[in-house]
């Protein structure tokens, strides 16, 4: 109708107001159906909006050669990193669902399910606690053939949490075991919150996915013989409300870690030269090898001249006497430790969490970081086994399972005909005499008589081509029983041939050459002394079934015989919130809390110009915690402690930039004000035109008048040293009277 009234003729030239090739222009195209899909992939498979976009433009580089600033430039072809991030949180909310609120639940409902159901069994389970905390519970297939497999998991487990993983802050709490491959997993727990009744809720949903033979035939209701932990008082009432028979016992390394920063306290006024010496005196109770040396160092520290200058520092070690069963060294010689005293396996696990598993990255939500630990982190234990097994393990030399092969060279081997699966080894060089068991994997030498690995042990297995879970596969040439269970734990099958497992020097062998006669009367007579001392006199011939022994070498003068004494009443704990925090102290707090709230609005009151804005941003962050009491507990830690000057000995990060080394800085001539690299030329130059005056040649770097007078060159006037950060190498600190570093806990 509009062409019959007004005909016209429409010419169009194809002319644009702006450059058309140019990079400006080309980079503001839409990115194509191909590309789309390929971002879409790799995020997929696991890898960042940032990661994404290096890997597209590494493809990029390659597959374009010399033109690839032109493909680098089109928008259609390499999109914004802005788009990237937005298409990945369009996935993320469609795969993990919202970050927070009460669909959250139902997200991580409906992933257990589905990964149940991919698995054919329950292998994960969550659970709502008081109706706003959340509990969920882990134990993979791999980790049930851990429980059913690896003898380690009767004998000890590690707990240790750890935290700043995902958005709402949860806590991860891993449960491991020692093995040659390093650190196996047992099970791990996602919480809301760190109190008594939530970890004891989500051990308790933990144990109903162990297998009935979990902890290696003991069942879940037994549970391990010792538990390590830190020095948590609600996560250790909750493993002893849930394993009543086990031993909880406390990590050396955090005892004396804790120790020694409170002598470094302020409260304290402890002098720096006496810190330690008050700290060895601690230490020496901690080390003392029999309970007469104990008894004997506990009354020379009580009344050290020194110690009782400092009542608060007396008091508080008088404090912790009661629990040395927990921290005392002599108090577990009659368990089998395997020589871990320290729960180092969970500080290195934390550590791979956060660096391989999480790539230092937080989880978009609870059920990334579910996904995570049900995916990734299983993968990865996975992978470590299997290069245990294929002799690709990284640097295995290193191990405490390995020893050197001239370890056992001066070592004389001979099977006991007397008693099951026991051996003697005598050094030819020192001449000394040890007896191993190989039925529960002890010596008696200093090292092994807890079960640690140690050479003779090594000898006997090499010797006589036996198997141990104590000796690294590398050294067990001629028996591949170990490598079949580490297999098995990381497939779910031996399904593969024999000799597979067998290595390169695993040739045709002669048995070994039994002893012609039994050994010498020397030998017998410390073979019945200590045989005896660790099966009894009524029954020598068959080990007793208990996992512990009660060892007696010949070079020990003492004989351990005392049980494990029971852990103290104030360790305990109760159920009652109300005995844990009495009414006094409670009604104190809570009048504290109502004068500071009644200060913040009376501020707000009388100035509500200045105060009006941060109010609001204190009200928005406190909202944006939700119902994470974990979120909220960490707030209030470091609430203040932000602001005003910045603490001694600690500097302020600033951007992320990666600052040069100490030494670099220590060593540079020309004043840069910081630790950013130094962006200079020619250094030397630019100092000799400083001190010549001479104006033809320019100098370099920043340089500040204010620092030097303005006759002085460049390299008078050097920066101030900044402080080097805090050690967090317990043993160096004390030696140069140093604070340890505040962020150890941070891996």
């Amino acid at each position: 109708m509009l062409l019959k009234k007004y005909p016209c003729e429409i010419s169009i030239h194809h002319n644009h107001n702006h450059p058309v090739h140019a990079a400006d222009a080309l980079r503001r195209r839409r990115p194509c159906a191909a590309t789309q899909e390929k971002f879409i992939q790799l995020l997929k498979k696991g890898h960042s909006p940032l990661s994404a976009m290096e890997c597209h433009k590494f493809d990029l580089r390659n597959e374009h050669g010399d033109n690839y600033f032109k493909a680098v430039a089109d928008g259609s072809i390499c999109p914004s990193n802005f788009w990237v991030y937005k298409l990945f949180k369009k996935l993320s909310l469609k795969q993990y669902g919202p970050q927070c609120g009460v669909e959250i639940i139902e997200a991580v409902k409906k992933f257990c399910e589905e990964y149940n159901k991919e698995k054919g069994s329950v292998c994960c389970k969550i659970e709502k606690v008081e109706g706003i905390h959340i509990t969920v519970a882990i134990c993979t297939p791999l980790m049930q053939r851990v429980h059913q497999l690896l003898k380690s998991s009767a004998e000890i487990m590690f707990v240790d949490s750890s935290g700043n993983m995902d958005s709402m802050n949860c806590r991860v709490l891993l449960l491991l075991t020692p093995s040659v491959a390093g650190g196996m997993p047992l099970g791990i727990l996602i919480t809301t919150s760190e109190s008594e009744d939530v970890v004891h809720n989500a051990l308790e949903l933990w144990k109903t996915l162990l297998p009935q033979d979990a902890f290696y035939g003991r069942g879940p209701s037994v549970g391990p013989k010792p538990v390590m932990t830190d020095d948590s008082t609600p996560e250790r009432n909750a493993l002893k409300l849930s394993f009543q028979g086990a031993t909880l016992l406390l990590c050396l390394f955090h005892v004396l870690q804790a120790f020694w920063r409170y002598l470094w306290a302020r409260e304290q006024n402890v002098p720096k030269e006496k810190r330690s010496e008050l700290f060895h005196l601690f230490k020496d109770l901690v080390y003392a090898e029999i309970r007469a040396i104990f008894h004997e160092r506990l009354e020379e520290t009580l009344s050290h001249e020194e110690l009782n200058k400092y009542h608060k520092v007396k008091t508080h070690l008088e404090d912790f006497i009661p629990r040395s069963a927990e921290w005392a060294l002599f108090q577990r010689l009659n368990l089998l430790t395997r020589g871990n005293e320290t729960n180092n396996y969970c500080e290195a696990n934390k550590r791979i969490l956060k660096e391989k598993v999480m790539n230092r990255l937080k989880a978009f939500n609870l059920v990334q970081l579910l996904d995570f630990m049900l995916t990734r982190y299983d993968s990865y234990v996975e992978s470590r086994i299997i290069d245990v097994v294929n002799n690709r393990a990284l640097n295995p030399f290193k191990s405490r399972y390995f020893f050197p092969a001239e370890k056992p060279v001066d070592l004389k081997c001979q099977k006991l005909d007397k008693y099951p699966n026991s051996y003697c080894v005598k050094n030819m060089r020192k001449g000394t005499v040890y007896f191993v068991l190989m039925e529960w994997e002890i010596c008696s030498c200093e090292a092994g008589k807890l079960g640690r690995p140690c050479k003779h042990m090594c000898a006997v297995v090499q010797h006589f081509n036996l198997s141990s879970s104590l000796i690294h596969p590398v050294l067990q040439c001629h028996n591949s029983t170990m490598k079949r269970v580490l297999f098995h734990i990381a497939q779910g099958h031996v399904n593969v041939p024999d000799e597979w497992f067998k290595s390169l020097f695993d040739k045709v062998h002669e048995k070994p050459q039994e002893s012609e006669s039994d050994p010498s009367a020397i030998f017998i007579i410390y073979c019945n002394i200590w045989f005896t001392s660790l099966f009894g006199e009524q029954n020598q011939q068959q080990p007793a079934q208990s996992g512990t022994a009660n060892v007696n070498c010949d070079n020990n003068d003492e004989q351990v015989v005392d049980d494990p004494p029971a852990i103290s009443d104030a360790d305990e704990g109760t159920n009652s919130k109300e005995s844990a925090f009495p009414h006094d102290i409670l009604n104190e707090t809570k009048d504290a809390l109502r004068a500071i709230m009644e200060n913040y609005i009376q501020l707000l009151s009388d100035d509500p110009q200045t105060f009006h804005e941060p109010m609001g941003v204190f009200i928005k962050q406190n909202k944006l915690l939700g119902n994470s009491h974990a979120g909220l507990v960490s707030a209030l830690h470091c609430f203040g402690k932000n602001s005003g000057p910045p603490a001694h000995g600690f500097k302020k990060r600033k951007g992320r930039d990666i600052p040069v080394q100490p030494t670099a800085v220590a060593r540079r001539t020309t004043y840069l004000g910081g630790t950013k690299r130094q962006f200079t030329g020619r250094p030397l130059n630019a100092m000799r035109s400083n001190v010549l005056e001479d104006t033809s040649d320019h100098t370099y770097g920043v340089t500040s008048t204010t620092k030097r007078k303005p006759h002085e060159p460049v390299w008078s006037s050097l920066p101030k040293r900044t402080r080097m950060p805090a050690t967090h190498r317990l043993a160096r600190c004390v030696e140069s009277s140093q604070n340890i570093g505040s962020t150890h806990s941070r891996k």
